[in-house]
């Protein structure tokens, strides 16, 4: 994750903020309601969100990229530094990017 890091740059795009949010809805709702992700519901989700993150990369690239930054254990992290911190709690997206980056796949 670290090396990843240092090779795409120390900082995302601002317009990534409204797309993680946007994973965080969509995806989000797509597994609380069971749907497959490669059902074709998941497909309109997939187009939905490339459409807003700009020009889409290649879909099985952006599954490879969330895979190597998602980690439970770095969820839990951040979750404790921002206790530590008195930061608002921020809602647990890891199902939710899961499901989106096996979506990428299924719809490669």
């Amino acid at each position: 994750m670290a090396q990843l890091a240092l090779e795409q740059g120390p900082q995302p795009d601002p317009a990534q903020f409204a797309v993680s949010q946007a994973v965080g809805v969509e995806a989000g709702v797509a597994l609380r309601e069971g749907l497959a992700p490669d059902a074709p519901g998941a497909l309109a989700i997939v187009e939905q969100l490339e459409a807003m993150s700009g020009e889409p990369e290649d879909r099985t690239a952006a599954a490879d990229r969330i895979e190597a930054f998602s980690d439970r254990r770095v969820t839990r992290y951040w979750t404790l530094v921002g206790i530590v911190n008195g930061w608002p709690p921020a809602p647990d997206l890891f199902d939710a990017w899961a499901w989106y980056a096996k979506a990428l796949r299924a719809h490669a």
